[in-house]
């Protein structure tokens, strides 16, 4: 239940000029728990190397995002938090057929337990490729290669957080705040997965494209470009 706002404060700055392409690369180190009895304890006992490099491309519009880190800590997540300035009530992530828009204030978060239901609704929604918050005459889009969650943080609901990567040690644990009950559906054991405890080197692939009058046919254009 402790949320680190991680930031690039400290970090070494430098950057690459071609002919075709800028980059600024970012490196440091962030301090966060090495497991959930120093997390209990606000402890950040841990260090977590990472490499961040921002590129434009000649001929493109999107900002290229490369972010690598060598994790070293056990049962946590890493989100990529992006502030568009735009308070929006929803958000149009990309989908297998198009794009499906959802709310970043479900009604079912405020009456969940008078209406007597077991599991607590979460606004962590899938993404496909692509998410987007859309204001009045500009956009803000996040594309991904990998990356298949987000939720619209914020007091504004004006954040698009990106989930890098979640490590976790068990298939399934009982009595989780959003999943009370068996352990995923095994009443007898605990399986453990220390393989997800991902402890490597991890690299992610995106990019933050801004506009001004969104159009989904085009969006979707400029990520099968990025993608590709």
């Amino acid at each position: 239940d402790w949320c680190l706002g991680l930031d690039l404060a400290g970090a070494e700055v430098t950057t690459t000029e071609l002919p075709h392409s800028s980059t600024l690369n970012i490196r440091g180190e962030w301090r966060v728990p090495s497991d959930l009895a120093h997390r209990a304890r606000q402890e950040a006992d841990a260090t977590l190397p990472f490499r961040l490099a921002l590129t434009l491309e000649e001929g493109s519009d999107v900002i290229g995002l490369q972010l690598g880190v060598d994790n070293r800590s056990l049962n946590h997540r890493l989100r990529m938090l992006v502030n568009s300035q735009i308070a929006s009530r929803f958000s149009r992530a990309g989908t297998q057929f198009y794009e499906v828009e959802r709310d970043t204030q479900p009604a079912e978060l405020a009456d969940w337990r008078e209406k007597g239901f077991v599991e607590e609704p979460t606004t962590t929604e899938p993404l496909l490729n692509h998410v987007s918050l859309i204001g009045a005459g500009y956009y803000t889009s996040v594309f991904t290669q990998g990356c298949k969650e987000y939720q619209v943080v914020g007091e504004a609901f004006d954040r698009l957080a990106i989930t890098l990567f979640r490590a976790c040690g068990h298939f399934g644990l009982p009595d989780l705040s959003r999943r009370p009950g068996r352990a995923s559906g095994l009443a007898e054991k605990l399986i453990p997965t220390p393989d997800s405890q991902l402890q490597k080197s991890l690299s992610f692939e995106l990019a933050l494209h801004l506009g001004q009058h969104y159009e989904g046919n085009r969006v979707r254009q400029r990520y099968v470009k990025f993608a590709a």
